[in-house]
């Protein structure tokens, strides 16, 4: 009889291991799952913000090219531009004269009638 409470518990030990490394098979597959769920949501993300880096970049050379644009009209307008002669400035700047007594009564008001 002692042999056979020797191997029952020899029985009941290797059980408990048989069952310890059940566990750990399944917690490690797990695990594994878990870190391959986490790193497809990371690839995900990257691609995802690798689009919208390529659009912004799509956006920026757009803008650029408009605004080289707009550069060269503002440099040809200013090239021919009378508004921008010193003399036109000075005179754009001087107050308009107010009319004389004389010039107000001479002045047609038919716009109150």
């Amino acid at each position: 009889m002692a042999t056979c409470k020797t191997e029952d518990k020899d029985l009941k030990a290797e059980f408990g291991v048989v069952k310890k490394r059940e566990r750990n098979r399944a917690a490690a597959y797990k695990s594994r799952q878990k870190h391959t769920q986490h790193a497809d949501a990371l690839h995900k993300e990257f691609e995802s913000l690798e689009k919208d880096n390529a659009a912004l970049r799509k956006e920026i050379q757009r803008l650029q090219k408009e605004q080289a644009y707009w550069s060269k009209i503002l440099q040809q307008h200013e090239d021919t531009c009378l508004l921008l002669s010193p003399d036109i400035i000075l005179e754009l700047q001087k107050p308009a004269p107010l009319p004389s007594p004389r010039e107000i009564n001479q002045m047609s008001f038919d716009f109150y009638l």
